[in-house]
């Protein structure tokens, strides 16, 4: 019984890798938009304690190539008890506005109170969302507009983890896999998830539906308004592009890991039943190979197809977005993803609340 089973889980693994692999290469969908017409974008930005990483979003956000009179930036900053506001005082561009966010809208806290309060300023008619510890490249914003699609809402572009490390690297992977299948399903019409420091939304769609406001409070935003688009009929995309990609930095430790995690739970409770089932199989992929090696050692040879299967998507995803996905961290990521997905599902039934940015949720 234990063999049967364990067979099933790594078959059902590699077939799964095989089938983004191929629906990822033959039915990857690219959006444009017509840069001969540039809308009005308001760039929204919440930020606490970004003291390390505010000096170079200001650098990207002044390198942007879009003409300045159509670009509105607003930054948000959320009691940071660091040197983020100064700095932004300091060194922020005329074109940027640093607004101190005291009040609360309703029952929103935290980022989403401060983006609610931003959109209000926001005189764009699309409305970029980040964050303040990303990097962006200087076309993000042409790279992010897109039009020519009936009820479109939002559009999603690719986030990667800057590779200071190899705990950061597989950290990087585990974000290549996971928005290269969100990508497969999205293109097939199913919106599951976005990643909320890299989105785009039209500012009509926005206000009909109620943007943030309209949302009872949650640490994941991102999901939400996308789920409330979603609910009124608007579609949402996902563009993969070297423009539309961005960079974050990872968590520099396993704790740091698990406390991130279990914010991003919240979402993964979110998606549908059959979703959660695959990816706990996913995630079960070296256990139950292990199980196999007991019987023989010839079951081995399934972990070789693995690497080639999972090399294969990687570097499908990698060559949208002219990226590099090394060889060792996908073979390392194999023993990484089900020590950090069994660990965050522990981590996550836990009494313990959730903290972000120095604040429990």
């Amino acid at each position: 019984m234990a063999m049967a089973y364990s067979v099933f889980l790594v078959v059902f693994s590699l077939t799964l890798y095989f089938v983004l692999w191929v629906l990822y290469r033959f039915n990857f969908k690219v959006f444009k938009a017509d840069e001969s017409v540039l809308p009005l974008v308001s760039i929204l930005i919440a930020a606490r304690d970004e003291e390390d990483h505010i000096r170079n979003l200001l650098n990207d956000l002044k390198g942007l190539d879009y003409p300045k009179h159509k670009l509105q930036i607003l930054i948000g900053d959320d009691g940071s008890k660091d040197s983020t506001n100064e700095l932004l005082r300091q060194h922020a561009e005329s074109n940027v506005q640093v607004l101190n966010i005291e009040g609360k809208v309703g029952g929103l806290k935290g980022k989403m109170n401060v983006l609610a309060q931003l959109s209000d300023l926001a005189t764009g008619d699309q409305l970029l969302f980040t964050d303040a510890d990303v990097r962006l490249s200087k076309n993000w914003v042409k790279g992010m507009l897109f039009s020519g699609k009936p009820k479109a809402a939002m559009l999603c572009g690719f986030t990667g983890i800057e590779s200071t490390g190899t705990f950061q690297s597989l950290q990087h992977v585990d974000m290549v896999f996971g928005q290269g299948m969100l990508k497969v399903l999205n293109d097939l019409g199913m919106a599951n998830a976005v990643i909320g420091n890299n989105l785009l939304v039209s500012k009509d769609a926005y206000s009909k539906v109620g943007g943030h406001k309209n949302l009872p409070f949650t640490i994941v935003e991102d999901v939400a308004l996308m789920q409330s688009f979603l609910k009124h009929g608007y579609k949402v995309y996902l563009n993969y592009t070297p423009d539309t990609y961005i960079t974050t930095t990872g968590e520099s430790s396993w704790l740091k890991l698990m406390v991130q995690r279990k914010r991003w739970m919240v979402a993964f409770a979110a998606i549908p039943l059959w979703l959660k089932i695959v990816m706990i199989i996913k995630f079960s992929f070296l256990p139950a190979l292990l199980c196999l090696l007991q019987f023989n050692p010839w079951f081995g040879l399934f972990f070789v197809l693995k690497i080639g299967l999972a090399l294969g998507f990687y570097n499908e995803i990698a060559k949208t977005i002219k990226i590099k996905v090394a060889v060792i961290h996908v073979v390392l990521y194999e023993f990484f993803e089900p020590i950090a997905y069994f660990s965050t599902l522990i981590y996550y039934i836990l009494p313990i609340k959730v903290t972000w940015k120095g604040r429990e949720y």
